[in-house]
């Protein structure tokens, strides 16, 4: 049964011409009045993903694809079933949610990703980036299990596909209970940032992000009050004056600040059929 967190994927063709220029991905979470977590993300490209919806049941036996595009890699069997959005085909389910309300999202990533380095001798231990989805839905329940499990794992670079290109992915994983993290690889090392705010875009990395969003901490859902000055009062021209400065390009920079402002103003709203508590 999948409780307490819904999906919402949207997929959006924009004209962006090449491949490498058509890497953008928003994705949010909100939280109801009466406990229920909402997570949606857009995936905007100028190319097809071949999506397909897919459910994968609980014990399903994996194993992880190496660099030579060898599936010698990590081994598991799967303890939860999961439903999911599969682009290019399984196992790159770039979205889905697992029955214990775990949600995992793919999102670009450029220019700054660095996987793990491949090592022969940890093959075992290895999965492919575009395995990870796969790999985090069908073995943990809760974030928090994700932190501790993720540890042992090494992600490497998986084989290009000629038709595809290269896939540079960072990760937001969500559970019932509302908590975040992003998984990131930059540098050939792992990094997992707890993510409060549950809003992720594309580069540069998380911290950088939770940096910059500190230029518009004067944004708010409240209309700024009138300015007296010397012999001249300045008066707001209506409604919105408070979030004045609200970025409204669509890079991954003013993407992130822009879905943080809204979701933290937004007024908590209950799920239909609910009742207030």
């Amino acid at each position: 049964m999948f409780k307490g967190l819904l999906l919402l994927c949207c997929l959006v063709a924009m004209n962006l011409g090449a491949f490498d220029a058509a890497l953008a991905c928003s994705s949010l979470r909100i939280k109801t009045e009466d406990g229920a977590v909402v997570y949606a993300r857009t995936m905007e490209g100028a190319w097809t993903l071949k999506t397909a919806l897919g459910i994968v049941p609980k014990g399903i036996a994996y194993q992880g694809t190496l660099p030579d595009g060898s599936s010698k890699g990590l081994k598991w069997i799967g303890k939860y079933g999961y439903v999911g959005m599969f682009d290019f085909g399984a196992p790159l389910v770039s979205d889905g949610m697992n029955e214990k309300g775990l949600i995992i999202g793919h999102l670009f990533f450029p220019n700054y990703v660095g996987y793990e380095s491949y090592d022969p001798a940890k093959a075992a231990d290895t999965i492919a980036q575009f395995e990870v989805g796969a790999f985090v839905l069908a073995n943990f329940a809760t974030v928090d299990e994700v932190r501790k499990g993720f540890a042992s794992v090494r992600v490497c670079a998986g084989p290009v596909d000629p038709t595809v290109g290269p896939l540079p992915l960072h990760y937001v994983v969500h559970d019932a209970s509302g908590d975040c993290i992003v998984i990131e690889h930059t540098g050939g090392k792992l990094t997992i940032y707890d993510n409060p705010l549950g809003v992720m875009t594309n580069s540069p990395g998380f911290d950088w992000m939770t940096t910059y969003l500190c230029n518009f901490g004067n944004l708010s859902a409240v209309n700024v009050p009138p300015r007296r000055l010397a012999g001249l009062t300045l008066n707001q021209y209506g409604q919105g004056s408070g979030m004045v400065g609200l970025p409204g390009d669509f890079s991954p920079p003013s993407r992130f600040v822009r879905m943080v402002a809204l979701t933290q103003t937004a007024k908590p709203v209950l799920m239909p059929g609910s009742t207030w508590p």
